[in-house]
């Protein structure tokens, strides 16, 4: 149930709508209900009106509660108003403050089948969904992407008669055959020809001519980039890595360059090595005393990147990006969740958008089947220490985006969190480095968390099934995939990260005496100026910030043009 009180002492978000209903049911709350169905969800109460100069919320209450209700119910079970009702009984109900009666409508997320719920008849005219300036009409781009996702049909398995077997990349057939053979040596389909072989893993079928034909995953994991971008004109890959702030990339691959295929199959093995090159790797033995390369944090970078190829809207607009800075991954696909992210998360259900893509991708033992892949590497960042990663959906281009900042937060121990790459690519060069602890009394602990569920807004999870963060996290250890090696005294905080602040009674973590020291050269700088000279996530240095100015070291004088001054 709403509390009233509380929304009232709140300004209107994302996943808020009230309306004054003094005349009756708004025809706006249509708009509304189609918008938060076919976004994140959200709730509408009628009886609040808005203040447009200062925005604050104004209780006025609705006279008949009832008959809106009636009112409301008729129209949503009229499929020639709505073309869906997704409300349960419990979802519409009258709530009461101050002697004053409200209506409340919780609309939750549509199911993809459910998708595009729009009003009238037509969804091109009729379907809406909702951004941070409110409600709009769905372009027709948005409109078929919401159709495409409802079909039972997936869109990986449209056969492309006008596309022959001939045009696909042979080379990349060739060496998928290969880790499909060295993966299950005594499996039947080895001995098949071609083209056999890729119909039974989904890349081939037979057209209504009666000839195979490429499928649209079989395109897109075996095809060349022009061939490919004529069926799918938005398709771009896009890996992005750098490592310094004084260059502008230290490497980049792109699906267009014409020095290699461009389809998805040869990106994925093109680019994971790139992608966790500078993770470290712990001295560790098998039953078979062989030592052991990847870790769980290997394997969920594995996992990052095969879920946005297996995952994506092909169709939609943007690409596939992959961003790699010295501290953090950022991994972008076109499209939009399937299912709720907090399902998602939880793990146990896949709904996979491609699920021919996935099937060959799991052939040869890359992407997780089950549906736990999320939940593992929420699991696993989490059981390192490291900060929680986030998910953000947005529209108007559809995208996922997933953010892996591979460094510890607030609760790292006597590891070298910021040495979790190797030292080539530490900052001071390979030379630079000794072995030895840093000295465990300059890391802090913080459990403090960020704002927000799952409505759009960067979120945070602590999902229960999968045991994520909190105070049980086991951080260091012998079983730390970090090093242990710590700049020494050349470097800008030496071997006692940075020696002590004023008045600091010890010392900053690195990353906050780095802040620390920004600020105190330029006190104009912003956090957005500070991650980029820093290549650390703007989320990051803001949390660094608020640490700072909340233990008294910094403070803002000023607003938009303010500075920063000083404290101890």
């Amino acid at each position: 149930m709403i509390d009233i009180a509380s929304i009232l002492a709140q300004r209107k978000i994302l996943t808020l709508e009230v309306k004054k209903a003094a005349g009756g049911l708004p025809k706006s709350l249509w708009d509304t209900y189609s918008a938060f169905a076919n976004s994140f969800g959200g709730t509408i109460i009628l009886g609040i009106d808005e203040d447009k100069e200062t925005n604050a919320l104004i209780p006025c209450g609705i006279a008949h509660p009832q008959q809106l209700m009636t009112d409301f119910w008729n129209t949503i079970n009229n499929p020639q108003k709505v073309s869906t009702n997704i409300l349960l009984d419990n979802h519409v109900y009258p709530a009461t403050h101050e002697g004053k009666t409200f209506l409340v409508i919780e609309v939750p997320r549509a199911d993809r089948n459910n998708k595009p719920v729009y009003l009238g008849t037509d969804p091109f005219k009729g379907t809406f969904r909702r951004n941070h300036e409110g409600d709009y009409h769905c372009k027709r781009e948005e409109v078929l992407a919401m159709m495409r996702d409802q079909a039972i049909e997936s869109a990986d398995n449209k056969v492309l008669e006008n596309i022959e077997l001939s045009d696909l990349n042979a080379e990349s057939i060739q060496r998928y055959r290969n880790m499909f053979r060295n993966s299950k040596p005594s499996h039947v389909w080895t001995e098949l020809s071609d083209a056999e072989f890729l119909i039974k893993i989904g890349a081939a079928r037979k057209g209504s001519d009666r000839q195979i034909h490429p499928t649209l995953a079989g395109l897109v994991f075996f095809g060349d980039y022009i061939t490919i971008t004529n069926e799918l004109p938005n398709y771009f890959l896009d890996y992005r890595e750098r490592l310094s702030s004084d260059t502008r990339w230290s490497d980049r691959v792109t699906s267009g360059d014409g020095t290699w295929s461009g389809n998805i199959f040869d990106f994925y093995f093109k680019i994971i090595d790139r992608l966790t090159a500078d993770v470290k790797k712990p001295f560790r033995l098998n039953e078979q005393l062989l030592r052991i390369d990847d870790t769980p944090v290997h394997a969920g970078l594995h996992e990052g990147l095969a879920n946005a190829l297996i995952h994506a809207d092909f169709y939609g607009r943007c690409g596939i990006v992959i961003d790699k800075k010295f501290r953090e991954i950022t991994i972008s696909n076109p499209g939009t969740f399937r299912i709720s992210l907090d399902v998602a998360i939880a793990g146990g259900i896949s709904d996979a958008r491609n699920p021919r893509i996935f099937n060959m991708f799991s052939l040869i033992n890359v992407g997780e089947r089950a549906g736990s892949g999320l939940c593992d590497i929420f699991h696993t960042w989490a059981k390192n220490g490291y900060q929680t990663p986030v998910i953000t959906e947005s529209l108007d281009p559809d995208r996922v985006t997933f953010t892996l900042e591979l460094v510890s937060g607030e609760d790292s121990k006597a590891d070298d969190t910021d040495s979790f790459f190797n030292d080539k690519d530490s900052g001071g060069g390979s030379g630079d480095s000794h072995a030895g602890n840093r000295n465990s009394d300059a890391v802090r602990s913080d459990s403090s968390s960020e704002d927000g569920g799952f409505n759009g807004n960067n979120s945070r999870s602590g999902d229960s099934k999968c045991e994520f963060g909190g105070n049980n996290c086991n951080f260091g250890g012998n079983d730390s995939i970090f090093g242990g090696n710590a700049c020494n005294s050349h470097s800008d905080f030496g071997g006692n990260l940075g020696g002590k602040s004023p008045d600091s009674g010890g010392k900053l973590a690195s990353k906050e005496f780095l802040i620390y020291q920004k600020i105190a050269e330029t006190p104009s700088l912003t956090a957005s100026a500070i991650a980029e000279e820093l290549s650390l996530g703007k989320r990051t240095v803001e949390r660094m910030i608020k640490f700072l100015k909340d233990n008294g070291y910094i403070r803002r004088e000023g607003s938009t043009h303010g500075k920063w001054v000083i404290l101890k």
